[in-house]
């Protein structure tokens, strides 16, 4: 790789140049694979998150409104006593 910096282009440095970088080119795609497979199961997790976040306030809804159902008051009757 020097020799291209200098400005030595023979066979063998284009040879190592281009070894190098189809090495490069092969770390970069497994680190990006890695990456994928690294991020899949925090982006599920969170996924899952959310699900369990808005069944846990669908849930604390229908209670509120069962808790409402059973505060209300009315009168059924009245009933008077004389003695």
């Amino acid at each position: 790789m020097l020799y291209f910096l200098c400005g030595f282009l023979d066979g063998f440095s284009w040879y190592s140049i281009n070894t190098y970088l189809e090495e490069k080119l092969v770390h970069q795609k497994l680190q990006r694979e890695l990456g994928t497979k690294r991020s899949k199961p925090g982006r599920e997790l969170f996924a899952r998150q959310n699900d369990i976040e808005m069944q846990c306030n669908k849930l604390l809804e229908q209670l509120e409104e069962q808790l409402e159902q059973w505060i209300q008051e009315r009168m059924l009757f009245n009933v008077k006593w004389v003695l």
